[in-house]
């Protein structure tokens, strides 16, 4: 075959093993062609014995590929954390360097995430209104103008601004202040 040890580690360990009567059972070893290029390979081997006869049964099986393609997703994989940490470091940036107020919204106008730029001209910090009701914290109008957006935006399968419908009655000391 051409092949040699890598290294001689193992050997004398796999060679003790199936000395003594113990399989080796997918051992990964390195070896070498003679051309000097490197080969994994999953090794597993038994001795039996058929009359008075001993043998060897073993088996090698080329893993050096599925070492690679293993190596190399591992190395797409944080590649892609490292992206979604930038991206998400980018996103809670502009969220933090957004004057007005955000929140996201259930289909019932039920707030699932809220922010503010500044809470100062908040009734209640932006994180103290996720789980409350827009009607809890809005007027009647702003309740139902933004209700009615939020109901236009469920139909289109969009984000609506709710501005876009006319006038916005004020908020001034509510939720967006």
């Amino acid at each position: 075959l051409g092949l040699s040890p890598a290294g001689q580690a193992h050997s004398h360990l796999l060679e003790t093993m199936l000395r003594e009567g113990h399989r080796v059972k997918s051992r990964e070893i390195a070896l070498q062609r003679r051309n000097g290029e490197a080969l994994d390979i999953a090794f597993s081997a038994t001795r039996m014995s058929i009359g008075a006869q001993d043998y060897l049964l073993a088996s090698f099986v080329d893993i050096t590929y599925q070492k690679l393609a293993t190596r190399q997703l591992a190395a797409e994989a944080e590649l892609l954390e490292r992206e979604v940490a930038r991206r998400t470091a980018e996103l809670n940036s502009l969220f933090q360097a957004l004057p007005d107020m955000y929140f996201r919204l259930s289909e019932d106008g039920r707030m699932l995430d809220a922010r503010a730029g500044n809470n100062a001209d908040l009734v209640r910090p932006a994180q103290e209104q996720i789980g409350l009701h827009i009607g809890d914290v809005l007027s009647p109008d702003a309740t139902q103008l933004l209700m009615q957006g939020l109901a236009r935006a469920l139909r289109a399968a969009v984000a609506i601004d709710p501005r876009a419908a006319g006038e916005v009655p004020s908020t001034k000391g509510q939720l967006g202040g």
